[in-house]
């Protein structure tokens, strides 16, 4: 049997019970005397749930939604690698020790990433190699007579 999200209607209290599927819409009793009633979960709604803003170490930028994430990798020529159900992902929320990653937003943006690739195209043009003859080492008379 899997577990069900319930809530108090009247100490508005949230429980997880254990419940078939085909009883899990029955109302129960809570502990304060009041009504446990279903709730279907939001978060199996994509896209309901408010976004937090995270920063991507593998995008090196911080994501704002997923939209903005989708338009950032759109950009960079990338693409999600893994399930393409559950996404590419190291923690699992149901493990009893896994943890979140949390990470800092770094305030890196796609507009930041395009000045630096622009930056670095016009450095690569600029780019001059040839030779330094403004010091004296190495001159033709520093060398010993064969």
């Amino acid at each position: 049997m899997p577990l069900y999200d319930y809530s108090c209607n009247k100490c508005e209290k949230k429980q997880e019970l254990w419940s078939s599927f085909e009883v899990r819409n029955h109302t129960r009793e809570c502990a304060c005397g009041g009504q446990l009633e279903y709730q279907f979960p939001m978060s199996a709604i994509k896209g309901y749930m408010p976004f937090e803003s995270y920063y991507d170490e593998s995008l090196d930028m911080d994501i704002h939604g997923l939209r903005h994430k989708k338009q950032i990798m759109k950009a960079l020529g990338v693409v999600e690698a893994g399930d393409k159900v559950k996404g590419a992902r190291n923690w699992d929320e149901k493990a009893p020790n896994s943890v979140k990653p949390i990470q800092k937003l770094s305030g890196r943006t796609l507009d930041d990433y395009r000045r630096e690739e622009e930056k670095r195209a016009e450095d690569k043009n600029n780019f001059v190699v040839g030779t330094d003859d403004s010091n004296d080492v190495g001159k033709a008379d520093d060398l010993p007579n064969a």
